[in-house]
């Protein structure tokens, strides 16, 4: 079997401030680059994921050992 690369990226918004910065750490270029991106803390990306096709998943714990997992389209 044959297996192509993928590329993803991880993005940890957390620290960022302004969409400035999102724009000079070239947050844009990795969207266009990557298959898949993982996006912590997207608040303050969110207008330039409107153009992008994307899916949102919301994890949350239930207790120590349970877990409910949200996929939004």
């Amino acid at each position: 079997m044959m297996r192509l690369p993928v590329k993803f990226c991880h993005c940890d918004l957390y620290r960022l401030r302004s969409i400035e910065e999102l724009q000079d750490i070239g947050f844009a270029d990795q969207m266009e680059k990557a298959a898949f991106v993982f996006i912590e803390w997207p608040e303050l990306a969110l207008p330039i994921l409107e153009a992008f096709p994307h899916v949102n998943v919301y994890l949350t714990l239930t207790d120590a050992n349970k877990r409910n997992i949200i996929l939004e389209a």
